[in-house]
């Protein structure tokens, strides 16, 4: 056996874990900072990782900090100096908003994202195949435009989609970069696209109460206000006759019409494998950030309660018949 060559193999393992930020005789500690683990997509996200990284035979290699910004901008500095406190090795932030603030504070300690919608748009990433810098991870993106583009051409002969509401919560990154998105198919499909301003539930119930006949399809962004009030919009579209539409699928199960959603428990478990990659000694710029291939849903009870009339290529691109 050639001493050599095991000396030089486990010189080069070493030099990959310290390179990364991690040490290879202890217990790799992971702080977490969820935006808002109230809302279920970040805390099922957060329960997924967990599971792979036990699955992966990494459970007693890797220890969690959790912390909850419960939908606060103004905790996540507080969040990020009480990990550093504790000296973590991995930060895994849940969302864009939590992300952008740990991504641009933290250099020197490898990074994993889950549920964040683009981070290329959010300026954290420079590509999806390789960040060029301490950051992985998962993301929850699907192509809104295309998502617009299927539903108006969809539609026709059906209802006619010419107007479109789309609610946004401004200095919240992911919700600001979905409209962007949605503004983006305009020109293209001749539509006219209103963002409509929630930054509190005053703005939200003004906006609510002069709905009807203002719009022919809400598609709803992801923000901490519109999410807690998500309720309210789904009654007032049922209402006002207006389908809701949205990327997230926790907001689906809670009554928005249509959905082109990445699967959450999916998100999650990428992490979990990006997470234990990073675990091993493997540098965050070596690891690609993936989202899953989205699918479309329905929400049948909406469809019940609102009387809303399906289109036949919409049904079928749902059940998978006209993908």
């Amino acid at each position: 056996m050639n001493m050599k060559k095991i000396t030089f193999a486990s010189l080069a393992a070493a030099v990959a874990l310290l390179s990364s930020g991690l040490d290879a005789s202890a217990k790799t500690k992971v702080g977490v900072i969820s935006w808002n683990d109230a809302e279920p997509r970040y805390s099922t996200t957060y329960k997924r990782m967990v599971e792979e990284v036990g699955k992966e035979g990494m459970g007693s290699e890797i220890s969690f900090i959790m912390m909850d910004a419960k939908g606060k901008k103004d905790q996540i500095p507080e969040l990020i100096k009480k990990l550093k406190e504790q000296k973590v090795d991995v930060y895994v932030p849940l969302g864009t908003s939590a992300a952008v603030p740990v991504a641009n504070e933290i250099k020197d300690k490898p990074i994993v994202i889950g549920m964040v919608y683009d981070p290329v748009e959010s300026k954290i990433a420079k590509d999806w195949k390789s960040s060029g810098n301490n950051l992985t991870g998962s993301s929850s993106h699907v192509s809104l435009p295309r998502f617009l583009r299927r539903l108006v051409k969809g539609s026709e002969g059906t209802f006619t989609i010419k107007r479109v509401a789309v609610p946004y919560t401004p200095g919240e990154k992911n919700s600001e970069i979905q409209l962007k998105a949605i503004q983006s198919a305009e020109a293209e499909l001749g539509l006219q696209v209103t963002p409509v301003v929630v930054s509190k539930p005053e703005e939200l119930n003004k906006w609510l109460k002069g709905l009807p006949g203002s719009a022919d399809l809400i598609m709803v962004t992801g923000s901490n206000v519109i999410s807690t009030h998500i309720g309210a919009i789904v009654d007032a579209s049922i209402k006002a006759k207006i389908p809701t539409a949205t990327h997230l699928d926790d907001l689906v199960e809670r009554g928005v019409l249509f959905g082109l959603v990445a699967d959450v428990d999916e998100v999650g478990t990428l992490a979990g494998k990006k997470l234990v990659q990073v675990a091993k000694g493997t540098e965050p710029s070596a690891i690609p950030i993936e989202a899953p291939s989205p699918k479309l849903i329905i929400n049948q009870k909406t469809v019940q309660a609102g009387k809303f009339t399906i289109p036949p290529a919409i049904q079928q691109w749902a059940t998978g018949a006209g993908s």
